[in-house]
């Protein structure tokens, strides 16, 4: 098993919400708290998109990917993604379909638009061969500027076949659009699943990305602290240092304290290149490479070390490759 949880991509938010203060760090170190399992292992992927007008777009996605148990069991599997996007009367329109999935999805942004702003969506997903399925509504916002305080808000909640209702929740409050505070739980109307508190600073004459902060899971006693720093237009560096307060905790030499580094850089206007590495427990590093060919193709790369598999079945390394072509 992987020991470096894969960042996925983020909703839309706005850039002093709670998701993104700490999704360009989580972004950078690969990381991302709040998934539940780790993501398959992508071994080739084929990407096919075109936008044959300003108001429609499709795409499709063919992806052979390697999963692990705990056991070291090796599985591999086939997704397909097929998709089509499309505006008309002031709403967004997704269609897509999956190898094991159907989703619509309805988007309006500016439902509520001046001092408040509320942007919304609301998604279906239909699972046939396991006879399942759920509806989700988001929504997005932020409050009118009180002498220079502004709150920020996600909303998120789900019903399924279950009967199940689960809810995603963020607020936080910026000052000057320098100093941040803020709260993320999610909850399933009986007990909190997850409970986040962050403190957040982003210097008033940085360029936009930088920021320092604090972080803390509330139920697993976990702490974190780190930066993310931008070096120049080509170049992005962010730090993380955990400590983890849970009986028994063992990290980086047997200590409870942990450390994640990354960066991202523009080596030229085709070529880009992310890296990240982890020093707990176990320690490994992942790197990407993408390189956009022409106005149609691009090419990418990445490969990843974990110390936590040198002796398991499948190996420590892992590397994988895409092809993406955009008419």
């Amino acid at each position: 098993m992987s020991a470096a949880p894969k960042a996925a991509a983020p909703h839309h938010h706005h850039h002093d919400s709670f998701e993104c203060l700490s999704h360009k760090v989580d972004d950078l170190t690969g990381t991302d708290y709040f998934k539940d399992r780790v993501d398959p292992w992508k071994n080739w992927v084929f990407g096919f998109s075109a936008k044959p007008k300003n108001t429609v777009s499709t795409s499709f996605t063919w992806t052979d990917q390697t999963e692990w148990n705990d056991e070291g069991v090796e599985k591999k599997s086939r997704k397909t993604d097929s998709k089509i996007g499309w505006e008309a009367h002031d709403h967004k329109h997704e269609f897509s379909f999956t190898a094991d999935k159907f989703a619509g999805k309805l988007i309006k942004n500016d439902l509520v638009h001046g001092d408040w702003h509320v942007d919304t969506d609301a998604l279906g997903e239909f699972k046939p061969a396991k006879d399942e399925w759920k509806v989700e509504v988001h929504a997005d916002g932020h409050t009118p500027d009180f002498n220079g305080i502004r709150g920020f808000f996600h909303e998120h909640v789900e019903y399924n076949n279950k009967a199940e209702i689960k809810i995603k929740s963020s607020l936080s409050f910026s000052h000057d659009n320098q100093h941040h505070a803020g709260v993320y739980f999610e909850h399933d109307t009986k007990d909190f699943k997850k409970l986040w508190a962050q403190l957040a600073w982003t210097p008033k004459d940085a360029k936009h990305g930088q920021r320092a902060f604090v972080r803390a899971d509330l139920q697993k006693h976990f702490v974190s602290a780190g930066a993310v720093h931008k070096h120049n237009d080509n170049a992005h560096h962010a730090y993380e240092v955990t400590y983890d307060a849970a009986d028994g905790a063992k990290h980086l030499k047997g200590t409870p304290i942990g450390l994640k580094t990354g960066a991202e850089y523009k080596l030229s206007n085709a070529t880009h290149l992310k890296a990240n590495t982890w020093w707990n427990e176990h320690y490994g590093m992942e790197m990407k490479v993408n390189h956009k060919v022409d106005d149609h193709w691009s090419v990418g790369v990445h490969q990843e070390f974990c110390s936590s598999n040198l002796k398991a079945k499948q190996g420590p390394h892992n590397i994988g490759f895409s092809v993406n072509y955009k008419l």
